[in-house]
């Protein structure tokens, strides 16, 4: 069980968001608890949590997917992660649906 203690209304905020399938960006210095705080909010919704760990050569299509023209198509090329996972945090967690 993850330990968390609200500083405001961070909580239903999320929660909302989540059910809209809206991205929440989280930004914090080191240490402040935005890791705890989705991993708190993954256990509270019951889904699980990826977290990815970000570098300076990541884009997001490399978690999104991209559009390539291939023979005067358009076609989508999916990753692992896609817009089913709601993506959040400056560092990129994202909750998958079950």
């Amino acid at each position: 069980m993850i330990h968390y203690r609200p500083h405001g209304n961070e909580i239903e905020v999320f929660r909302v968001a989540a059910a809209r399938k809206l991205p929440v960006l989280l930004k914090g210095p080191t240490g402040c608890g935005k890791t705890r705080f989705v991993r708190y909010m993954a256990e509270q919704l019951g889904r699980p949590l990826i977290t990815v760990a970000c570098q300076e050569d990541l884009a997001a299509a490399d978690l999104t997917g991209r559009f390539l023209l291939e023979g005067g198509a358009t076609d989508r090329k999916s990753t692992r992660l896609n817009s089913s996972h709601l993506v959040i945090s400056y560092a990129v967690f994202c909750l998958k649906k079950k």
